[in-house]
């Protein structure tokens, strides 16, 4: 049965001395003419200007290696780079910033051009170039260093992402519709989703930030981890969907993605509506590739070929409707007069018939130097006769195959069999032994 997953936590941050430390994160970007950074965040401080900014998120040392995000007032933020020259470029956006909801902020550059978006759209712009050559300079989230005063943030992030790259403004758009960064893009360098813990629990046991992209893991300093502040919290922001399905096919099986899976495994996939979330399918697959066909293997006897032990088998009787032949149940089936019969399949809850077999070159010999049944007509019961040993069962069918009663016959050759449950009419008497097989007409009258 499938079910969705969705992660929906943040990282609340207290505005104190809470931070995420990235080490050496710069490398990740070094030398590169284009790069950008993405993030969800619920603000609430009201700011009253300097010092009491808060550092949102990006790389700072106030000399040749900037690239952040911060917020100077109650609705206004601070986007920078400075390149390995010194050289910085500024936008300050006015008045956009939300206040205690939730605000998509992307910082894009491209080797010319730095720009803001925000919520899905274009905010402002600078022009700016150069390169960050330093390989050493932390990804810090949650604050900015500042010699002497280090903007700490009060409020929450979520779903964060650095690229290698710059995003254009179709990406920010279907970034700010999506479910968090896609981490099968190369240009990924860093993604945080901060789906960790349990919301507002106890989380002293966790030390890290994990990397969606594998890279490095942040630090987290000084996070209470526990209750609803300084801590791993819920979050309304959708995550990823994750799609479980544990499917039985019978044959091939088209999954959600559109790929179509002919052997049994577990496969995992991402598919990408053109809006919306993402989803992880991780697809345990069990496929069933039934054979329903049959071959007569004898001049009276039907196999089905399924060569699974676990198989169920029913014969059925095509001139009539395809009805089941009663105790006809096995693998093989032995008939006793000319008509149409197929087999059901029944294999891990997958069910298939085979093609109807015609038989016509039965013609029941009446065989008394084998065995001796009388009084034939019987009634109410019948003696059977026969060499001791050769036969050890019987076996009476109506003359559509069907088995009506069925047991074991005595050793010596001399067996006395129950009638009285048959109707009146014309069966098929049928004896098996070891090496034997032989069958007569059985003729029942009532009184």
């Amino acid at each position: 049965m499938p079910f969705l997953s969705l992660a929906q936590n943040a990282l609340d941050f207290d505005g104190s001395d809470d931070q995420v430390t990235v080490a050496n994160a710069s490398a990740l970007i070094a030398n590169s003419s284009s790069m950008s950074m993405g993030f969800w965040v619920y603000p609430t401080t009201n700011s009253t200007g300097w010092p009491n900014f808060d550092g949102y998120a990006g790389f700072r040392n106030d000399a040749n290696a900037d690239f952040y995000i911060l917020q100077l007032g109650s609705n206004n933020v601070e986007a920078r780079i400075r390149n390995s020259g010194g050289t910085n470029y500024t936008i300050t956006y006015n008045g956009g910033l939300n206040l205690n909801a939730w605000n998509h902020l992307v910082l894009s550059y491209n080797g010319s051009t730095l720009i803001l978006y925000h919520d899905g759209a274009f905010a402002a712009s600078t022009p700016a170039t150069g390169t960050i050559s330093s390989s050493t300079e932390a990804f810090n989230i949650g604050f900015t260093p500042f010699t002497g005063n280090n903007f700490y943030f009060d409020g929450r992030i979520d779903d964060l992402g650095l690229w290698k790259r710059a995003l254009s403004a179709s990406d920010v758009s279907s970034l700010y519709n999506a479910c968090g960064p896609d981490l099968n893009d190369s240009t990924l360098v860093l993604s945080y989703d901060f789906n960790q813990g349990t919301a507002s629990g106890n989380n002293s046991a966790i030390s890290s930030l994990s990397d969606g992209t594998g890279n490095i893991n942040g630090t987290l300093s000084n996070f209470a981890l526990s209750g609803s502040s300084s801590n791993f919290v819920s979050s309304p922001l959708q995550g990823i969907l994750n799609l479980t399905l544990n499917i039985n096919s019978c044959g091939p099986y088209l999954a959600p993605n559109g790929q179509s899976y002919s052997t049994s495994g577990f496969y995992t996939d991402t598919i990408r509506p053109q809006a919306g979330c993402d989803t992880i399918m991780d697809l345990n697959l069990t496929v069933t590739n039934l054979d329903s066909s049959a071959s007569r293997i004898a001049a009276n006897q039907l196999e089905a070929n399924e060569s699974d032990t676990a198989a169920q088998f029913q014969w059925l009787n095509c001139a009539n409707n395809y009805a089941k032949i009663n105790g006809a149940v096995g693998k093989q089936f032995t008939f006793v007069q000319n008509g149409t019969y197929a087999v059901e399949v029944r294999l891990n809850n997958c069910i298939d018939t085979s093609a109807c077999m015609v038989i016509s070159n039965v013609g029941l010999t009446e065989n008394i130097s084998s065995f001796s049944l009388y009084p034939n007509p019987a009634l109410g019961s019948v003696k059977i006769e026969a060499q001791p040993g050769q036969f050890d069962a019987y076996f009476i069918h109506d003359l559509s195959g069907g088995i009506l009663l069925s047991g074991a016959l005595e050793l010596n050759g001399q067996s006395q069999l129950d009638l009285s449950t048959l109707k009146a009419g014309v069966y098929i008497m049928q004896l098996k032994g070891t090496n034997s097989l032989a069958s007569q007409k059985l003729h029942i009258k009532k009184d």
